[in-house]
């Protein structure tokens, strides 16, 4: 746990340091666009995979990675 702090503040300390030294934050903004729809994306689609197992479906691993790999 303390080596993934560590690893978290350098990350943060790494992004301010990009973040001062941009003059345009569209790229930046694209990127959280991009991450945020994944999260949405991935979200949707294991609350899916849990309603089908609900109803007995059984659902592999290997397709879930690739109904994923899909989006």
């Amino acid at each position: 746990m303390q080596a993934f702090d560590c690893r978290e503040v350098q990350l943060e300390q790494t992004m301010l340091t990009m973040l001062k030294n941009m003059d345009d934050l569209l790229p930046l903004h694209y990127w959280n666009m991009t991450v945020e729809g994944e999260r949405i994306m991935y979200k949707t689609w294991n609350l899916s995979r849990m309603k089908r197992e609900l109803h007995g479906e059984a659902v592999k691993h290997d397709e879930i990675e690739e109904l994923y790999r899909l989006q």
